[in-house]
């Protein structure tokens, strides 16, 4: 099957979420983690990210989106990596991708800058692991 074939086919989805440990159901542990890797390619609001995760994510119950975009979009405190981001000549908006900067920085919260890397990852022990600019 084509790589195309393979983004349209709901049966392939379907296996990829049906797998043993890809749950924490009774199954076996799987033989392999999986992982879905984003990176933005222009500046967005975080409320256009997560419209955007919401609308695309067709496979994905209405639950398990609102798992995976209301954990990954949620805000904290900023981490160091997210802090030397926000100072970047290369973002001069002071985007912090929801990450809440000291005021100093002068950071912007509800943007995330060209180059963000969204990362959500099912381990083969069933667990769910999202990372934003390798941040756990």
């Amino acid at each position: 099957m084509s790589l195309e074939g393979l983004r349209q086919s709901e049966d392939f989805f379907h296996i990829l979420r049906s797998m043993k440990g890809f749950t924490n159901g009774s199954g076996a542990a799987g033989s392999f983690d999986r992982t879905i890797f984003l990176k933005i390619n222009m500046q967005l609001s975080t409320d256009t990210m997560r419209s955007s995760l919401d609308a695309d994510w067709k496979m994905l119950t209405p639950e398990s989106k609102e798992l995976l975009i209301g954990s990954s979009m949620k805000p904290r405190p900023a981490d160091p990596i997210f802090l030397e981001i926000a100072k970047s000549p290369d973002n001069p908006n002071r985007c912090t991708c929801a990450q809440i900067a000291p005021p100093e920085y002068n950071a912007d919260p509800s943007c995330c800058a060209r180059g963000t890397e969204l990362v959500f990852t099912w381990r083969k022990n069933g667990d769910l692991e999202v990372r934003l600019n390798g941040i756990v």
